[in-house]
Protein backbone atom coordinates (compact mmCIF):
# COMPACT_ATOMS: atom_id res chain seq x y z
CA UNK A 1 0.00 0.00 0.00
CA UNK A 2 1.23 4.00 -0.81
CA UNK A 3 2.91 5.00 2.64
CA UNK A 4 0.03 7.84 3.14
CA UNK A 5 -2.91 5.95 1.27
CA UNK A 6 -5.86 7.48 3.03
CA UNK A 7 -8.72 5.35 1.82
CA UNK A 8 -7.13 1.88 3.20
CA UNK A 9 -5.95 3.56 6.13
CA UNK A 10 -9.44 4.51 7.17
CA UNK A 11 -10.48 1.71 9.09
CA UNK A 12 -7.08 1.56 11.32
CA UNK A 13 -8.13 5.14 11.76
CA UNK A 14 -11.14 4.76 12.91
CA UNK A 15 -10.67 1.96 15.29
CA UNK A 16 -7.66 3.70 16.74
CA UNK A 17 -9.98 7.02 17.19
CA UNK A 18 -11.73 4.59 19.10
CA UNK A 19 -9.31 2.82 20.82
CA UNK A 20 -7.68 6.25 21.99
CA UNK A 21 -11.37 7.65 23.34
CA UNK A 22 -10.93 4.57 25.80
CA UNK A 23 -7.75 5.60 26.81
CA UNK A 24 -9.18 9.01 27.67
CA UNK A 25 -12.04 8.07 29.64
CA UNK A 26 -10.47 5.97 31.74
CA UNK A 27 -7.40 8.06 32.14
CA UNK A 28 -9.25 11.20 32.96
CA UNK A 29 -11.41 9.25 35.30
CA UNK A 30 -7.93 8.28 36.87
CA UNK A 31 -6.77 11.98 37.29
CA UNK A 32 -9.54 13.83 37.82
CA UNK A 33 -9.99 11.44 41.09
CA UNK A 34 -6.68 12.32 42.04
CA UNK A 35 -5.36 8.96 41.88
CA UNK A 36 -2.73 7.31 42.03
CA UNK A 37 -2.09 8.03 45.42
CA UNK A 38 1.22 7.02 46.02
CA UNK A 39 0.73 7.38 50.03
CA UNK A 40 -2.22 7.33 52.39
CA UNK A 41 -1.74 8.33 56.11
CA UNK A 42 -4.25 5.39 56.81
CA UNK A 43 -1.42 2.97 56.21
CA UNK A 44 0.57 4.17 59.48
CA UNK A 45 -2.62 3.22 62.44
CA UNK A 46 -1.54 -0.31 62.86
CA UNK A 47 -4.84 -1.60 63.16
CA UNK A 48 -5.92 -0.34 60.02
CA UNK A 49 -4.48 -3.86 58.58
CA UNK A 50 -7.74 -4.92 60.15
CA UNK A 51 -10.09 -3.52 58.29
CA UNK A 52 -10.32 -5.93 55.52
CA UNK A 53 -10.43 -9.24 57.66
CA UNK A 54 -13.32 -8.40 60.37
CA UNK A 55 -13.45 -4.61 61.30
CA UNK A 56 -14.37 -1.62 59.39
CA UNK A 57 -12.54 1.88 59.42
CA UNK A 58 -14.71 5.21 59.77
CA UNK A 59 -12.53 8.48 58.88
CA UNK A 60 -13.69 11.85 59.18
CA UNK A 61 -12.20 14.52 57.20
CA UNK A 62 -10.72 17.31 59.52
CA UNK A 63 -11.05 19.51 56.69
CA UNK A 64 -14.68 20.14 56.66
CA UNK A 65 -16.17 23.30 57.77
CA UNK A 66 -18.78 21.83 60.36
CA UNK A 67 -16.10 19.51 61.66
CA UNK A 68 -15.60 19.61 65.78
CA UNK A 69 -12.78 18.28 66.92
CA UNK A 70 -14.27 17.69 70.36
CA UNK A 71 -17.86 17.12 69.90
CA UNK A 72 -16.47 13.67 66.95
CA UNK A 73 -14.38 12.31 69.77
CA UNK A 74 -17.52 12.37 71.87
CA UNK A 75 -19.35 10.65 69.74
CA UNK A 76 -17.05 7.96 68.83
CA UNK A 77 -16.50 7.11 72.48
CA UNK A 78 -20.08 7.07 72.62
CA UNK A 79 -20.94 4.67 70.46
CA UNK A 80 -18.08 2.44 71.38
CA UNK A 81 -15.82 2.92 68.58
CA UNK A 82 -12.79 1.64 69.19
CA UNK A 83 -8.85 2.64 68.42
CA UNK A 84 -10.10 6.34 67.85
CA UNK A 85 -6.59 8.44 67.10
CA UNK A 86 -5.77 11.52 65.18
CA UNK A 87 -4.01 10.85 61.93
CA UNK A 88 -1.30 13.36 60.53
CA UNK A 89 -1.32 14.66 57.06
CA UNK A 90 0.75 12.91 54.93
CA UNK A 91 4.10 14.98 54.82
CA UNK A 92 4.50 17.08 51.22
CA UNK A 93 7.73 15.10 50.30
CA UNK A 94 5.87 11.73 50.63
CA UNK A 95 3.51 12.89 47.89
CA UNK A 96 6.31 12.97 45.09
CA UNK A 97 6.99 10.47 42.62
CA UNK A 98 9.79 8.85 43.46
CA UNK A 99 12.81 9.71 41.07
CA UNK A 100 13.26 5.69 39.90
CA UNK A 101 9.60 6.07 38.90
CA UNK A 102 10.33 9.01 36.43
CA UNK A 103 13.54 7.15 35.20
CA UNK A 104 11.65 3.68 34.41
CA UNK A 105 8.94 5.70 32.66
CA UNK A 106 11.78 7.30 30.65
CA UNK A 107 13.16 3.98 30.00
CA UNK A 108 9.78 2.52 29.01
CA UNK A 109 8.95 5.44 26.13
CA UNK A 110 12.45 4.85 24.83
CA UNK A 111 11.76 0.90 24.41
CA UNK A 112 8.31 2.36 22.87
CA UNK A 113 9.88 3.70 20.11
CA UNK A 114 12.03 1.24 19.51
CA UNK A 115 9.18 -1.20 17.06
CA UNK A 116 8.39 2.23 15.21
CA UNK A 117 11.87 2.54 14.33
CA UNK A 118 12.22 -1.14 12.86
CA UNK A 119 9.04 -1.20 11.54
CA UNK A 120 9.96 2.15 9.58
CA UNK A 121 13.64 0.70 8.95
CA UNK A 122 12.24 -2.45 7.23
CA UNK A 123 9.93 -0.65 5.32
CA UNK A 124 12.27 1.22 3.51
CA UNK A 125 14.90 -1.02 3.20
CA UNK A 126 15.35 -4.33 1.35
CA UNK A 127 16.77 -8.11 2.39
CA UNK A 128 17.72 -11.35 1.04
CA UNK A 129 16.62 -13.31 4.18
CA UNK A 130 12.63 -14.62 4.72
CA UNK A 131 10.34 -12.38 6.42
CA UNK A 132 9.30 -13.17 10.14
CA UNK A 133 6.95 -15.91 10.46
CA UNK A 134 5.06 -14.69 13.85
CA UNK A 135 1.93 -16.98 13.43
CA UNK A 136 3.60 -20.12 11.04
CA UNK A 137 0.18 -22.14 10.96
CA UNK A 138 -1.26 -19.08 9.68
CA UNK A 139 1.61 -18.26 6.84
CA UNK A 140 2.31 -22.23 6.07
CA UNK A 141 -0.85 -23.76 6.05
CA UNK A 142 -1.22 -27.59 5.42
CA UNK A 143 -3.03 -27.54 2.33
CA UNK A 144 -2.73 -27.74 -1.64
CA UNK A 145 -2.89 -25.56 -3.98
CA UNK A 146 -4.16 -25.89 -7.42
CA UNK A 147 -2.04 -27.46 -10.10
CA UNK A 148 0.09 -28.64 -7.82
CA UNK A 149 1.52 -31.94 -7.09
CA UNK A 150 0.55 -34.32 -4.50
CA UNK A 151 1.72 -37.70 -3.74
CA UNK A 152 -1.27 -39.48 -1.90
CA UNK A 153 -3.46 -39.43 -4.97
CA UNK A 154 -2.46 -42.00 -7.25
CA UNK A 155 -2.70 -39.88 -10.29
CA UNK A 156 -0.13 -37.38 -8.35
CA UNK A 157 -2.02 -34.35 -8.86
CA UNK A 158 -3.73 -32.17 -5.94
CA UNK A 159 -6.90 -31.36 -7.68
CA UNK A 160 -9.92 -33.55 -7.68
CA UNK A 161 -12.24 -34.12 -10.70
CA UNK A 162 -15.52 -33.94 -9.94
CA UNK A 163 -17.71 -36.53 -8.37
CA UNK A 164 -19.42 -37.85 -11.22
CA UNK A 165 -23.42 -36.49 -10.94
CA UNK A 166 -22.61 -34.59 -8.52
CA UNK A 167 -25.19 -31.45 -9.29
CA UNK A 168 -24.60 -28.11 -7.54
CA UNK A 169 -27.74 -26.24 -5.79
CA UNK A 170 -29.66 -24.96 -7.86
CA UNK A 171 -28.60 -26.67 -10.68
CA UNK A 172 -30.64 -29.35 -11.34
CA UNK A 173 -31.75 -28.76 -15.07
CA UNK A 174 -34.12 -31.93 -15.85
CA UNK A 175 -35.62 -29.97 -18.22
CA UNK A 176 -33.73 -31.05 -21.80
CA UNK A 177 -36.52 -28.81 -23.68
CA UNK A 178 -35.53 -25.69 -21.22
CA UNK A 179 -32.36 -26.04 -20.76
CA UNK A 180 -30.96 -27.73 -24.12
CA UNK A 181 -33.29 -27.25 -26.93
CA UNK A 182 -33.84 -30.92 -27.22
CA UNK A 183 -36.38 -33.35 -26.49
CA UNK A 184 -35.67 -35.90 -23.33
CA UNK A 185 -33.36 -38.66 -24.36
CA UNK A 186 -31.82 -36.69 -27.32
CA UNK A 187 -29.81 -34.04 -24.32
CA UNK A 188 -25.82 -33.23 -24.96
CA UNK A 189 -24.36 -30.41 -23.73
CA UNK A 190 -22.86 -29.49 -27.09
CA UNK A 191 -24.81 -30.57 -29.69
CA UNK A 192 -23.38 -31.25 -33.92
CA UNK A 193 -24.39 -28.34 -35.58
CA UNK A 194 -24.68 -30.60 -38.92
CA UNK A 195 -27.27 -32.66 -37.29
CA UNK A 196 -30.58 -33.31 -38.88
CA UNK A 197 -33.46 -30.69 -37.97
CA UNK A 198 -35.91 -33.33 -36.92
CA UNK A 199 -32.82 -35.29 -34.48
CA UNK A 200 -34.37 -34.32 -31.26
CA UNK A 201 -34.97 -30.30 -31.60
CA UNK A 202 -38.19 -28.83 -29.94
CA UNK A 203 -39.86 -27.02 -32.45
CA UNK A 204 -42.18 -24.88 -29.58
CA UNK A 205 -40.87 -22.74 -27.12
CA UNK A 206 -40.60 -24.17 -23.92
CA UNK A 207 -41.90 -20.81 -22.02
CA UNK A 208 -44.50 -18.44 -22.78
CA UNK A 209 -43.46 -15.81 -25.39
CA UNK A 210 -45.27 -12.26 -24.74
CA UNK A 211 -43.54 -8.81 -25.83
CA UNK A 212 -41.80 -8.22 -22.39
CA UNK A 213 -39.85 -11.56 -23.43
CA UNK A 214 -39.76 -10.43 -26.94
CA UNK A 215 -38.35 -7.07 -26.07
CA UNK A 216 -35.88 -8.63 -24.16
CA UNK A 217 -34.39 -10.48 -26.35
CA UNK A 218 -33.91 -7.86 -28.98
CA UNK A 219 -32.19 -5.43 -25.96
CA UNK A 220 -29.43 -9.06 -25.78
CA UNK A 221 -29.35 -9.07 -29.69
CA UNK A 222 -28.56 -6.20 -30.13
CA UNK A 223 -25.85 -6.59 -27.52
CA UNK A 224 -24.33 -9.83 -28.37
CA UNK A 225 -25.67 -10.41 -31.95
CA UNK A 226 -26.04 -7.56 -33.76
CA UNK A 227 -22.38 -6.56 -34.17
CA UNK A 228 -21.84 -9.54 -36.61
CA UNK A 229 -25.13 -10.47 -37.74
CA UNK A 230 -26.61 -6.65 -38.03
CA UNK A 231 -29.55 -4.64 -36.87
CA UNK A 232 -31.77 -6.63 -39.36
CA UNK A 233 -30.18 -9.92 -38.82
CA UNK A 234 -28.68 -10.16 -42.52
CA UNK A 235 -25.11 -10.56 -42.10
CA UNK A 236 -23.93 -6.78 -41.98
CA UNK A 237 -23.12 -5.74 -38.67
CA UNK A 238 -20.47 -3.88 -37.93
CA UNK A 239 -17.38 -6.53 -37.69
CA UNK A 240 -18.84 -7.95 -40.58
CA UNK A 241 -18.08 -5.03 -42.80
CA UNK A 242 -15.13 -4.11 -41.09
CA UNK A 243 -13.48 -7.70 -41.49
CA UNK A 244 -14.37 -7.52 -45.33
CA UNK A 245 -12.91 -4.54 -45.36
CA UNK A 246 -9.55 -6.20 -44.52
CA UNK A 247 -10.37 -8.85 -46.65
CA UNK A 248 -9.14 -11.41 -44.48
CA UNK A 249 -9.82 -14.77 -45.57
CA UNK A 250 -9.68 -16.00 -41.88
CA UNK A 251 -13.21 -14.61 -41.61
CA UNK A 252 -16.51 -16.34 -42.52
CA UNK A 253 -19.59 -14.05 -42.87
CA UNK A 254 -22.16 -14.91 -40.98
CA UNK A 255 -25.42 -16.89 -42.52
CA UNK A 256 -28.33 -14.17 -43.20
CA UNK A 257 -31.03 -14.96 -40.05
CA UNK A 258 -33.68 -15.03 -43.47
CA UNK A 259 -31.89 -17.15 -45.42
CA UNK A 260 -34.01 -20.53 -46.05
CA UNK A 261 -32.10 -23.21 -44.42
CA UNK A 262 -32.10 -20.79 -41.11
CA UNK A 263 -35.56 -19.98 -41.34
CA UNK A 264 -36.48 -23.77 -41.58
CA UNK A 265 -34.78 -24.57 -38.52
CA UNK A 266 -36.74 -25.56 -34.99
CA UNK A 267 -36.38 -23.50 -32.14
CA UNK A 268 -34.31 -25.42 -30.14
CA UNK A 269 -31.41 -25.88 -32.67
CA UNK A 270 -31.39 -21.76 -32.86
CA UNK A 271 -31.31 -22.12 -29.11
CA UNK A 272 -28.33 -24.78 -29.18
CA UNK A 273 -26.53 -22.36 -31.57
CA UNK A 274 -26.69 -19.81 -29.21
CA UNK A 275 -25.78 -21.31 -26.46
CA UNK A 276 -22.91 -23.80 -27.86
CA UNK A 277 -22.02 -21.68 -30.94
CA UNK A 278 -21.42 -22.79 -34.56
CA UNK A 279 -18.59 -22.46 -36.66
CA UNK A 280 -16.59 -19.41 -35.99
CA UNK A 281 -19.57 -17.74 -33.73
CA UNK A 282 -18.82 -18.51 -30.13
CA UNK A 283 -21.39 -19.84 -27.74
CA UNK A 284 -22.71 -17.38 -25.03
CA UNK A 285 -23.88 -19.41 -23.06
CA UNK A 286 -21.94 -18.54 -20.27
CA UNK A 287 -22.79 -14.86 -20.65
CA UNK A 288 -26.30 -14.87 -21.56
CA UNK A 289 -28.81 -16.74 -19.41
CA UNK A 290 -31.27 -19.45 -19.94
CA UNK A 291 -34.54 -16.94 -19.97
CA UNK A 292 -32.92 -14.28 -22.49
CA UNK A 293 -31.42 -16.93 -24.77
CA UNK A 294 -34.96 -17.88 -25.60
CA UNK A 295 -35.87 -14.25 -25.51
CA UNK A 296 -33.26 -13.57 -28.46
CA UNK A 297 -34.55 -16.83 -30.24
CA UNK A 298 -38.11 -15.07 -30.02
CA UNK A 299 -36.81 -12.10 -31.53
CA UNK A 300 -35.07 -13.66 -34.04
CA UNK A 301 -38.72 -15.40 -35.27
CA UNK A 302 -39.66 -12.02 -35.31
CA UNK A 303 -37.32 -10.64 -37.72
CA UNK A 304 -37.60 -13.47 -40.17
CA UNK A 305 -41.36 -13.06 -40.22
CA UNK A 306 -41.15 -9.36 -41.08
CA UNK A 307 -39.47 -10.79 -44.87
CA UNK A 308 -42.82 -13.06 -44.98
CA UNK A 309 -45.56 -11.60 -43.26
CA UNK A 310 -48.93 -10.76 -44.93
CA UNK A 311 -51.99 -8.86 -44.03
CA UNK A 312 -53.26 -11.77 -41.77
CA UNK A 313 -50.64 -11.15 -39.43
CA UNK A 314 -51.09 -7.61 -38.70
CA UNK A 315 -53.63 -7.01 -36.14
CA UNK A 316 -56.97 -5.58 -37.24
CA UNK A 317 -56.74 -1.96 -35.52
CA UNK A 318 -53.38 -1.51 -36.72
CA UNK A 319 -53.84 -2.75 -40.63
CA UNK A 320 -55.63 0.77 -41.94
CA UNK A 321 -52.61 2.99 -40.30
CA UNK A 322 -49.89 0.51 -42.09
CA UNK A 323 -52.15 1.05 -46.08
CA UNK A 324 -52.02 4.62 -45.02
CA UNK A 325 -48.34 4.61 -44.98
CA UNK A 326 -48.05 3.29 -47.76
Amino acid sequence: KPLFSIIPSLPIAFELAILFAAFAVFGGAIAFGGMPKLANQKFRIPSFARATDDRYVLAVDSRDKCFDLVGTRALLDEVGGEGVTDIPPVATSEKRIPRTVWMAAAVLCVLALVPAVLIAKARNSTSTKPRLSFVSDMDHQPKFKPQTTNSFFPDGRSMRPQVEGTVARDDLREDDQYYLGRNSGHGGLAANAAEKDSDGWVTAFPLTVDESLIRRGRERYQIFCATCHGQGGDGDGLVTLRALELEQGTWVKPTSLHAEPIRGQPVGRLFNSISNGVRKMPGYASQIPVRDRWGIVAYVRALQRTRTATSADVPSEILPNMRELN
